[in-house]
């Protein structure tokens, strides 16, 4: 993935506010670690990944040009979910059975989310305080979630900077990128690849003296055994090795 809109990857989440569980569908941009759509739902279904995907072309206002990742989940293997994704002519892609780790960007990224989700409820709940109130429908708990969430969206696309390029998913997403951040990015990766080419080569020539050094031991310890009668070999030998053994310490 080098550039925007390459590759998104969407999943579910669930998250329990006022006392009510509800699930809500992601799709990431995991280049920019920006959030494309948010959508709630009260259930996991294929119908909620359709209509999480089309609010993300709409945001996007493009289709990932490669593939839109997923886990193997049965509502994004499911027919109508493949159908829908044929029909808009984006291709799918699953991880690995019991491997999350290949979409861990999305993973740590909704880690992230869930703060911003909550921060934003308590934020809100502040300013409306009948939310809270006894006998609150799950309806307007529903509804009130939907807010948060678009809330919590645009403050992570186009408030919160992520370390990744040092500004917001928005701004990358924008091509405005400032042209040092650019450069030092590529400075980096130059300085990366430099430091391995350079162990490479340490180790080989390592492995090369290690090697010649044993052998000019070896043939000085044949010489000195082949002059030396076998009780002053065996003094000998005792003495280097409580030389060595004194170095040790």
């Amino acid at each position: 993935m080098d550039r925007v809109n390459e590759v998104w990857a969407i999943d579910f989440l669930y998250i329990k506010i006022l006392g009510c569980l509800y699930t809500i569908c992601v799709v990431y941009d995991p280049f920019n670690q920006g959030y494309l759509a948010i959508e709630v739902s009260e259930t996991a279904t294929a119908e909620l990944a359709k209509m999480s995907v089309r609010k993300a072309i709409e945001y996007a206002k493009t289709k990932p040009k490669r593939f839109i990742l997923s886990d193997n989940g049965k509502q994004f293997i499911s027919l109508s979910y493949r159908e829908f994704l044929d029909m808009l002519r984006v291709a799918p892609q699953t991880i690995p059975v019991g491997k999350p780790w290949y979409n861990g960007a999305l993973e740590s990224g909704n880690r992230d989310l869930r703060k911003v989700i909550y921060t934003v409820a308590i934020y809100l709940a502040c300013k409306n305080t009948a939310i809270t109130g006894p006998g609150i429908s799950r309806v307007a708990i529903y509804s009130f979630l939907q807010t948060c969430c678009r809330h919590a969206q645009l403050i992570i696309n186009e408030e919160i900077v992520r370390k990744k390029f040092k500004t917001t998913p928005q701004k990358v997403a924008q091509d405005q990128i400032q042209e040092e951040q650019q450069k030092m990015i590529a400075f980096k990766l130059k300085k990366i690849i430099e430091r391995k080419r350079r162990m490479k080569e340490f180790k080989k020539k390592r492995s090369r003296r290690s090697k010649a050094l044993e052998d000019k031991v070896r043939s000085q310890w044949k010489k000195i055994a082949k002059d030396l009668p076998f009780e002053k070999l065996f003094a000998f030998n005792e003495l280097i090795n409580s030389r060595y053994q004194i170095i040790q310490k």
